[in-house]
């Protein structure tokens, strides 16, 4: 019976694992799956982060308590904020450390069972080096059967600005087949902060996926785009990542 059990829970979290799903635009910085590490606060299986070739994943929800960071609102929706500086690793080079900076998408569900999303922003603050990254829990996900709207919040890194800079505003997903930085059908609506030039996001959606990729602007350079959606219902949400020649961005949001 005991070995039986045992089985069971292991089978219960090879299965969380395999839902666990995400993208980084430079794997020699982060990557991203189910996490790895056990033990403290980690647990293995749940949506994680990791810098070095040994396939460490850190839980990126078991560090919540130790990384908050403020938080960022926006259409009345807010999400909350995490940094982690300094998180080392010995790479063929020597040690290289890395900085996080990332953000949880907030009230993510589906089947009645909260889901963790985030995405952010990797830094290797010796040569400057940039990744941008999303990764979550798509168990149970659906994509939405009506047009929709969702907050949405983005981290940018580019020239002249830190790797902490925000961009808020408005993603639409139309049934007709993309999500966009839209208001409204037909109504461009860049994310943007008070300082930057806007981030523009323009893409297909495969709806038998859950899955986003098209283009990217930013400064009148074109880029691309990508992502996925999590969770269902009243609570769906999308994440993803957008680069170009001088910035990367990780964007995420919740439907409004």
């Amino acid at each position: 019976m005991k070995k039986t059990l045992i089985a069971a829970a292991l089978f219960s979290v090879f299965a969380a694992q395999a839902q666990v799903t995400g993208a980084s635009t430079n794997t020699g910085i982060v990557y991203v799956g189910a996490s790895t590490v056990v033990g403290g606060p980690h647990s293995a299986g749940k949506p994680g982060v990791g810098v070095d070739t040994a396939g460490n994943i850190i839980d990126l929800g078991g560090i919540a308590a130790y990384t908050g960071n403020g938080s960022q609102a926006v259409s009345g929706v807010t999400f909350s904020k995490y940094k982690l500086d300094g998180y080392q690793h010995v790479d063929e080079g020597g040690t290289v450390s890395t900085n996080f900076n990332w953000f949880r998408i907030p009230s993510v569900a589906s089947a009645g069972v909260a889901r963790e999303v985030y995405f952010g922003l990797a830094t290797e603050p010796a040569t400057n080096a940039q990744a941008a990254f999303y990764v979550g829990d798509r168990t149970n996900y659906a994509v939405p059967t009506s047009n929709t709207n969702y907050a949405t919040v983005a981290y940018l890194a580019a020239p002249g600005f830190s790797p902490t800079h925000v961009l808020t505003g408005n993603l639409r997903y139309d049934t007709a087949g993309t999500l966009k930085s839209e208001t409204s059908a037909g109504v461009w609506s860049p994310l943007t902060s008070t300082t930057t030039t806007a981030l523009g996001i323009n893409t297909n959606v495969n709806a038998s996926t859950g899955t986003f990729t098209g283009s990217s602007t930013y400064g009148g350079v074109t880029g691309t785009a990508k992502g996925e959606f999590y969770g269902a219902g009243t609570t769906s949400a999308v994440a993803g990542t957008a680069s170009g020649t001088g910035y990367v961005a990780a964007f995420g949001g919740i439907r409004n």
